[in-house]
């Protein structure tokens, strides 16, 4: 059997995901070990979704990939997007859970639609301008979210002109939406795309859908966004 320190404060909560997977898949022993560890690495190591591009003030959490960190400036902020690939005939959940609180500051939480054909110097300026990214403000692409001091669900649609408010999926039903925002350890928000169609809930029981949709041949991944706020985010999938 292996130790229990293997999974205290020696070894294991100093590796990525896929490092935990690893070793579980080449080791039974570590595996079976693996079941029994504390909740926070069988978390980590059942997960298969990181945040993989940042801008602004925002970072990695250097022992877990799975986990962004905000850097806590109100301007330009920070954001950070994830390596989940979304489509129009996409069925997929994913959930943002709040693994650090922070008293200050807001978080905006949604997807963003990836740029087409674009450089990688072009794409980390648009992240530069950090909460702007997700709000289709200056450089940033179209978006669907919902947070900052409204909690408003909004979308935007990629031109510079920013966020507008999204009346769910009934045209002649203008009924905006709000969700609740994260604010104790543990409180998260769930994402649901299912052919096209943008759906979340959280914690609290609040629930929309967006009148905003996916478009045949895009590409959108799950984003991140903050404002006076070092918050720490986890991305699981659903």
């Amino acid at each position: 059997a292996l130790p229990a320190e293997l999974f205290g404060s020696q070894i294991c909560p100093f590796l990525y995901s896929a490092a935990l997977r690893y070793l579980a898949r080449v080791c039974p022993a570590f595996c079976l070990a693996l079941r029994h560890a504390p909740e926070e690495i069988r978390r980590r190591g059942n997960n298969l979704v990181c945040w993989s591009e940042f801008g602004g003030g925002s970072q990695v959490e250097l022992c877990d990939a799975a986990v962004a960190l905000g850097g806590g400036t109100w301007h330009p902020g920070g954001v950070a997007v994830a390596d989940l690939p979304l489509r129009d005939r996409s069925s997929i959940s994913f959930r943002f859970v709040l693994e650090r609180p922070c008293a200050s500051g807001d978080l905006l939480l949604g997807i963003t639609r990836c740029f087409e054909d674009s450089s990688q110097i072009a794409l980390q300026a648009a992240l530069d301008t950090g909460y702007c990214f997700i709000m289709g403000r200056e450089l940033a692409p179209a978006s669907i979210f919902f947070g900052g001091r409204s909690l408003r669900c909004c979308y935007s649609i990629g031109n510079g002109e920013g966020p507008r408010i999204d009346y769910g999926p009934r045209p002649r039903i203008l009924r905006g939406g709000r969700l609740m925002k994260l604010r104790a350890l543990g409180d998260w928000v769930e994402f649901q795309v299912l052919d096209g169609m943008v759906q979340a809930h959280d914690n609290s029981g609040y629930t929309f859908q967006w009148g905003a949709r996916l478009s045949e041949g895009e590409l959108w991944k799950p984003t991140v966004a903050w404002t006076g706020s070092r918050a720490a985010i986890r991305i699981l999938l659903g």
